[in-house]
């Protein structure tokens, strides 16, 4: 899957649990976004099976509470799936009271083809359609962030689907090692017609954690527990900045940290590799993943963002 996005998400809202590390733009993690891209997996080393639902809540684990900036944003891509998605998102701060509120809104409609087996009655394919609804919130309490966040999905035409969940995300302040600590629980609802109904419930638990040293490395670490099939899951991603450019730090007044960066990362199933360079305010990313650790199904990405 190759994925263009030229984003600036100036928002506080989470809904990807996509493993992300350092360096990335900073509001841009914090931002709504799907872990349908392999990009966004691929950066920080979470793999899309994380939950079995490519289109189920996420929450960054590793870099959630850094610096914003005011602005107003918009991203969009295309998958290689045929799917076009947008997001638009405003934030505003103000540095003398230290404070920031983010609000961000998305929408999509993906065309593709899944299969499906009803082991009753028959195999088919299908198409489908998706819109998906974010909100959230974040404010900076002297140093320390609290946040929000709440997504609905829903599919269209042969296949029904709906998932939700809340997810709450707190971090201590950036004098102290440990970045952020965050959980989710979500529900997913799946139905599909065909001749007859099926109807799963199934409900997973994600709990992640963040490390940062301030401007070079960074790792993060999802654990997931699935309810009622008892399945495990995990996913370990990190960052190093190889080379800095005028030593510049991610802050404010500069929200991409400037250098070249290496990443790997790693889940039960398939590793990930990729290599990224920053500077003034774009950053372009390069990934290499793959479908398991036969290294079958090689795949690569390259992504572009700009801050406004």
């Amino acid at each position: 899957m190759k994925r263009i996005c030229f984003s600036a998400l100036l928002c506080a809202a989470v809904s990807a649990f996509m493993l992300s590390a350092v360096g990335t733009t900073a509001v841009r993690e914090l931002a709504v976004d799907d872990v349908t891209s392999a990009r966004d997996a691929a950066m920080g080393g979470a793999s899309e099976s994380i939950i079995d639902d490519p289109n189920a809540i996420y929450i960054n684990p590793a870099l959630m509470p850094m610096i914003m900036r005011s602005g107003i944003s918009f991203s969009a891509d295309y998958t290689a799936f045929g799917g076009y998605r947008g997001t638009a998102a405003l934030t505003v701060r103000d540095a003398e009271n230290a404070w920031a509120f983010g609000l961000g809104a998305k929408g999509d409609y993906t065309v593709g083809v899944g299969q499906y087996s009803d082991t009753d009655v028959h195999t088919g394919n299908f198409n489908y359609g998706s819109f998906t609804g974010i909100a959230g919130a974040a404010f900076d309490l002297n140093d320390n962030y609290i946040g929000a966040s709440v997504k609905y999905y829903h599919t269209l035409l042969d296949a029904t689907e709906s998932a939700w969940g809340v997810a709450l995300n707190a971090a201590f302040s950036r004098s102290l090692f440990i970045k952020s600590l965050q959980l989710a629980v979500v529900l997913r609802n799946l139905g599909v017609y065909y001749h007859n109904t099926l109807f799963d419930l199934d409900s997973r638990i994600i709990v992640g954690l963040g490390f940062k040293s301030e401007g070079k490395f960074a790792v993060g670490l999802t654990f997931s527990y699935a309810l009622p099939s008892s399945d495990v899951d995990f996913a370990l991603g990190g960052e190093y900045k190889v080379v800095s450019f005028n030593g510049k730090p991610a802050s404010n007044e500069d929200p991409i940290s400037q250098g070249v960066f290496i990443r790997a990362g790693l889940n039960k199933t398939a590793p990930s590799i990729g290599a990224g360079i920053a500077f003034w305010h774009v950053r372009i990313d390069y990934a290499l993943y793959t479908d398991s650790y036969s290294l079958t199904g090689l795949n690569h990405t390259v992504g572009v963002d700009v801050l406004f």
